[in-house]
């Protein structure tokens, strides 16, 4: 049983869930947060090596993410069902012109959204390979491979493995409001279906901005609406602000639906239930290896994860008992057929002695 650690580097802080994952279910072990002095690449490094350290056994697999705000777009691309065939062919032209970097330097992925007749809906993401490496290199100078690294507000799909409501009906609406940005992502039977990051949060709240998010959340619901999106089933928060007790009813209205506080499932020992939500991006990366279903991975190509190195470390004890097994099975096998060989060999003298007794006169042994 794996366990995998989901690793979400906030503004202000370094969180994490820890994740046991089996076939018939997935347990979560721990909530872990590192507070964040700044965003340097070295106070960055710093936080993640504390909060891995505090783990003792180091995790079996650790996701991570590139956040929305740093370069990574998402966009929602209709194919007609037989394009999906070369959709890896297809999606950089696709995407040209609708993103504000060269697609030819970009990491392109997709998954998908949902069929319509002979049509099928993907939620695309194309990132900035600079971008992209910058990520990889932080999180190795902390000693992190990620497994795989989810895009912006659209990781929070991962959920689904975890809250299984969320994995039918819908339209939800996932809201996780942080210091300078917010994610919303909305889910339909199980799948994001849009997904998009919004520049304003905590801080445009505190200084007597309300209205800017308010804006940016319902421009965001209209495009869903004016895509063919459904009206909203519920909203669920997610973040510091969930705490709020005004922040609901305002929500409530802003999106026409019930507004509720996202609530994850306790881990052990797990003291402060009621703060839970603030660790819901952490919990939906880890939960995103327990999905069968492709998720957004910006580990592609030049980036895809090299797996041999690693996996012989992680395994080497395993692979000498393996080894020894396999070489005393050979040896074992090698003896059983030379006494095999040896006994035929045998019969074969004694039979050639008998024939050439009778046929010459005297027994022959050559």
């Amino acid at each position: 049983m794996p366990d995998v650690l989901g690793l979400d580097i906030g503004p202000v802080a370094v969180r994490a869930a820890l994740l046991r994952i089996s076939l018939r279910r997935t347990q979560l072990l721990r909530y872990l947060e590192v507070p964040l002095d700044s965003r340097e690449p070295e106070a960055l490094r710093e936080a993640v090596r504390e909060l891995v350290g505090t783990l003792g056994k180091p995790p079996d697999a650790v996701v991570a993410e590139l956040d929305g705000r740093e370069g990574a777009a998402l966009r929602r691309i209709t194919l007609p069902l037989a394009a999906m065939r070369r959709v890896q062919d297809v999606l950089p032209f696709e995407l040209e012109g609708q993103v504000p970097f060269d697609i030819e330097e970009a990491v392109v992925d997709y998954q998908e959204a949902g069929r319509t007749g002979t049509e099928v809906h993907l939620l695309a993401t194309a990132a900035p390979k600079e971008t992209v490496a910058e990520r990889l290199a932080v999180l190795r100078a902390a000693g992190i491979e990620p497994k795989q690294l989810a895009v912006g507000a659209a990781a929070l799909d991962g959920l689904t493995a975890l809250l299984p409501d969320l994995a039918q009906g819908g339209p939800h609406v996932l809201l996780d409001i942080e210091e300078d940005a917010s994610d919303l992502c909305i889910l339909q039977e199980g799948r994001c279906v849009f997904a998009r990051t919004l520049s304003s949060g905590l801080e445009a709240l505190r200084s007597g901005r309300a209205a800017e998010l308010e804006r940016e959340l319902r421009q965001s619901l209209a495009a869903f609406r004016m895509g063919g999106g459904e009206a909203p089933e519920q909203l669920l928060l997610a973040g510091t602000l969930a705490t709020d007790p005004d922040a609901l009813p305002w929500l409530g209205d802003i999106t026409g639906a019930p507004a509720a506080v996202l609530e994850l499932p306790e881990a052990p020992g797990e003291e402060d239930a009621a703060h839970l939500s603030r660790f819901a991006r952490a919990a939906a990366l880890a939960a995103r290896l327990a999905v069968r279903d492709k998720r957004l991975d910006l580990r592609q190509g030049e980036f895809a994860r090299r797996r041999a190195l690693g996996a012989l470390r992680r395994h080497g004890r395993l692979l000498a008992v393996s080894a020894a097994v396999v070489l005393v099975a050979f040896g074992v096998n090698v003896y059983g057929t030379w006494k095999l060989l040896d006994a035929r060999a045998e019969a074969l003298h004694a039979r050639l002695r008998a024939e050439s007794r009778a046929l010459l006169g005297h027994p022959m042994s050559d």
